[in-house]
């Protein structure tokens, strides 16, 4: 195995996709045309590209695993026809009004997610980035020990190392800390 390296971590509703709420089905996945940018940056430094996502859906019964598996592949055809490779798809997919045993979840805030791709993906996660649209993805972040957290959204966040209004600025932020972590590797 070689040297772990940062990667790019990404929720997906939100994110990588507008939030129609419970996005199950092809004709309701709306990829934010900007998120190609974003992995493209990141592919640029060589940084695998990681998708943590909560799909409560499953667990509330809304649709089933196998309509979140037909959706992924065809999301991430949908990324290689644009010339990026995903590297990881991790899924939460309890139903958070239900019980689970204490320390079960895997579910965001809890950092499980991310913590499962550092070791499958050989990350560093001390110079990863995250970037999501709301508090848990932060919170989550923070606890796996991620160093760049960028919120997309108006609220302030104390967990967030950056927060931006929209896709756009977020592709500013995220070219500058990977133009960062490279000139830290040349001096």
């Amino acid at each position: 195995m070689g040297p772990k390296k940062p990667a790019l971590f990404l929720d997906r509703d939100g994110v990588v996709n507008r939030n129609h709420g419970y996005v199950h089905e092809i004709s309701d996945f709306e990829f934010f045309p900007e998120i190609f940018e974003i992995c493209r940056i990141a592919k640029s430094s060589l940084m695998p590209i990681v998708i943590v996502t909560n799909q409560s859906g499953i667990g509330r019964g809304y649709f089933r695993e196998s309509d979140f598996e037909i959706l992924t592949e065809w999301m991430l055809v949908k990324f290689h026809e644009e010339g990026i490779q995903i590297d990881g798809v991790f899924h939460a997919s309890e139903n958070p009004d239900k019980p689970t045993e204490a320390g079960s979840s895997r579910r965001k805030p809890s950092p499980t997610m991310i913590l499962e791709a550092a070791i499958k993906l050989q990350i560093d996660l001390s110079n990863s980035i995250l970037v999501g649209d709301n508090e848990s993805d932060m919170i989550a972040a923070m606890q796996a020990g991620i160093k760049h957290r960028i919120l997309i959204g108006i609220e302030n966040n104390p967990n967030a190392t950056l927060v931006v209004t929209d896709h756009i600025e977020c592709s500013k932020a995220v070219r500058d800390v990977v133009l960062g972590m490279r000139d830290l590797k040349t001096t």
